[in-house]
């Protein structure tokens, strides 16, 4: 996850602390509940790419599958190249960076050491192997847990990160694209107003970019398999939605002219939406998951006023607990949907209950594992309990 808005940190300047923007925390809760929604649709899809698959699929469930998958990660990367912009107006780049690896690095490697490998012992007593490589067939069940464990963190074919990969690669992006995002935080400060001709390039040319991603480096990178290696469609994507973010919160005027766009950029969604999952050929399905994923990205930032409305009960424990919870969830949701994604039950209930049964337990392991203890907090990325803000 990204930093939280409004994160007390040591800075290099005595630059005021911007206000607190209500609306990307609630935009980071979202897009974090989310995260529950889309792993438990993954059971019952048609996309092989998941450690559990029910022997129940559905095609109206890969329908939800699809249009999740094509925006929930942007919406992560966009938020934080958001947050970025603000925070670089209170911290020098050294402090960004270390700030990053503290709230990002060791979630990474305690999620990597320890749930990942269960996930993946899941998986193989499923029936299948996804790793770094690839997804193979695994029809000899779960292996012999010692032998398990000695090969997963030993040979690459045995390991897979699950949903861990994403700290890293936030982390790697944020840095990668620093020199950027700090040129526009520099460009906030001064606050101009862009014009009309400034407004227009800043929405086209992302969308220009994604519509060259989809046509030209996904039919080579076919599938998301975060792995570092072959992944560079995804990766892509990332990258201009972090700089949109970012651009994004460089210009207070663009929010305004988002806004005005709104029913234009609605008909957009539903158009990108319709060219996506109606039809098969790729120029015109890549061209409509570019469509798709910029309408509801702008759309998502255009409406930012709306969400920062009012004040909603429990708001300030859940933007806390966002990061140890996206490290949790993922175990306990596979164990819930290894019990019941076969049960004669209607598929609903049965998505249900792996949905607010992980939800439940996750959030159980973070009010009474994590927040109390300041050693935990800090292996989860988490400032010790009397400084938090």
């Amino acid at each position: 996850m990204s930093p939280r808005v409004g994160d007390n940190v040591t800075t290099g300047s005595q630059a005021a602390r911007p206000a607190r923007r209500r609306d990307l925390d609630r935009l980071r809760i979202a897009a974090c509940l989310s995260t529950f929604c889309y792993h438990a649709v993954q059971v019952f899809d048609l996309n092989p790419y998941y450690h559990l698959k029910s022997n129940t699929l559905s095609s109206s469930i890969d329908v939800a599958a699809r249009l999740l998958h094509a925006v929930r990660m942007p919406l992560f990367f966009l938020i934080a190249g958001m947050v970025a912009v603000l925070a670089f107006q209170r911290q020098t780049d050294g402090a960004f960076i270390r700030q990053r690896a503290k709230r990002l690095l060791l979630p990474f490697v305690v999620g990597i050491v320890l749930f990942t490998p269960w996930i993946k012992y899941l998986e193989l007593a499923d029936g299948r192997n996804i790793n770094l490589f690839g997804i193979a067939d695994w029809p000899g069940g779960a292996p012999e847990l010692l032998v398990f464990l000695r090969r997963y963190f030993t040979q690459p074919r045995w390991f897979s990160w699950s949903h861990m990969w994403f700290p890293l690669y936030l982390l790697l992006l944020g840095v990668l694209l620093l020199p950027a995002m700090r040129r526009m935080a520099a460009r906030a400060a001064v606050r101009p107003v862009p014009g009309a001709e400034q407004v227009g390039l800043t929405l086209a040319v992302p969308l220009a970019a994604l519509v060259a991603i989809e046509l030209l480096l996904r039919p080579h990178f076919p599938h998301h398999l975060p792995n570092l290696i072959s992944d560079w469609a995804s990766v892509s994507v990332y990258v201009v939605v972090m700089l949109f973010g970012a651009a994004f919160m460089s210009w207070p005027g663009l929010e305004r002219a988002v806004q005005l766009l709104l029913p234009a950029l609605l008909l957009l969604t539903v158009v990108g939406a319709w060219l996506y999952l109606g039809f098969s050929e790729w120029p015109w399905r890549g061209t409509g998951r570019a469509l798709y994923l910029w309408g509801v990205l702008c759309l998502v930032v255009g409406i930012g006023p709306i969400l920062a409305r009012g004040r909603i009960a429990g708001e300030a424990y859940f933007a806390d607990a966002l990061l140890p919870l996206y490290v949790l969830h993922h175990l306990p949701l596979l164990l819930i949907a290894a019990a019941v994604k076969d049960l004669p039950w209607p598929v609903w209930q049965r998505y249900a209950v792996i949905v607010l049964g992980s939800f439940a337990v996750a959030l159980a392991l973070y009010h009474f594992v994590v927040r109390p203890f300041d050693v935990v907090r800090f292996a989860f990325g988490l400032p010790p309990r009397e400084s938090r803000s």
